[in-house]
């Protein structure tokens, strides 16, 4: 009897002993999430776009009835165009952070776009001065040019490299980018010598992009951005269209018409979702 009161009292002096020791210990918190870039992500952007450099001209070719260009002659005319607008889509890719302070990944855009550069106007001119009849100068009563180059949408996949401060990102970027374009352009005269030549098409011009811009983790999924881009696409598009309703000694010939050196600058800022989170 008397070993079990000895044994109960060790046992209750050993539980005080070390309720003291565990309340003098700290409490190790868990490990807090650590956020990343990697990971797939969505989002949308709007901005604007300048249409800049485009050289749209027109020359007649081929006319045997005004082999020396005597009366009614354009050969060549150039216009040269700058214009703001607004872009808009959507973009998303994949990130990899594959070091403490840096990230690869690879993207893909859509954006509609709202450029419009023209309709470019200029007037012929008879023997190289003013058109008999002619003061105002009005396209419909006299002869004149239109050409006008449209943006519809523009498309890109591209790599990216960022280097990473805390929640934030500065990255550079290129790739191939893709444009559709609306072209049209009209030569036109009335009054006693009535003629036309017109052309209205839409085709896909490819080229490169590249630029960069500042990322930021607002939360462990969302990211907010401001990005630059430039876009330098192929050298353009020719056609011939021949002349209706022409007349011997004026423009009868065949008209080439040229759209040239389509570049354009894109500043945007966008909103994204990373799927996953820590």
């Amino acid at each position: 009897m008397k070993k079990l009161l000895l044994g109960g009292v060790a046992l209750f002096t050993l539980g005080l002993v070390g309720s003291a020791v565990a309340a003098d210990m700290p409490i190790k918190a868990p490990p807090a999430p650590v956020s990343t870039w990697t990971g797939f992500y969505l989002g949308v952007d709007v901005g604007g776009v300048r249409g800049f450099g485009t050289a749209d001209s027109f020359r007649e070719t081929g006319d045997p009835n005004n082999p020396g260009c005597v009366n009614l002659c354009f050969d060549p005319v150039v216009f040269h165009e700058n214009q703001w607008g607004i872009i808009g889509g959507a973009y998303g890719g994949y990130n990899w952070q594959f070091d403490p302070s840096f990230v690869l990944g690879v993207e893909a855009d859509f954006s509609k776009a709202s450029l419009s550069n023209g309709p470019s106007q200029l007037y012929l001119t008879v023997g190289g001065g003013p058109i008999p009849g002619c003061p105002q100068l009005v396209v419909g009563a006299c002869h004149g040019l239109l050409m006008g180059q449209n943006l519809s949408w523009v498309a890109t996949a591209r790599a990216r490299l960022g280097y990473t401060v805390g929640s934030m990102m500065a990255y550079v970027t290129g790739g191939g980018a893709m444009a559709s374009e609306e072209l049209s352009g009209v030569v036109a005269a009335g009054g006693t010598k009535t003629f036309s030549i017109a052309t209205s098409s839409s085709y896909v011009n490819p080229g490169w992009v590249a630029g960069g811009g500042l990322e930021l983790m607002a939360t462990a999924n969302w990211l907010l951005r401001l990005e630059y881009l430039h876009y330098a696409l192929n050298s353009g598009r020719t056609v011939t269209v021949p002349c209706s309703l022409c007349g011997p000694g004026f423009l009868s010939g065949n008209g080439n018409f040229a759209w040239t050196n389509a570049s354009l600058d894109v500043i945007r800022a966008g909103l994204s979702y990373k799927i996953g989170g820590p």
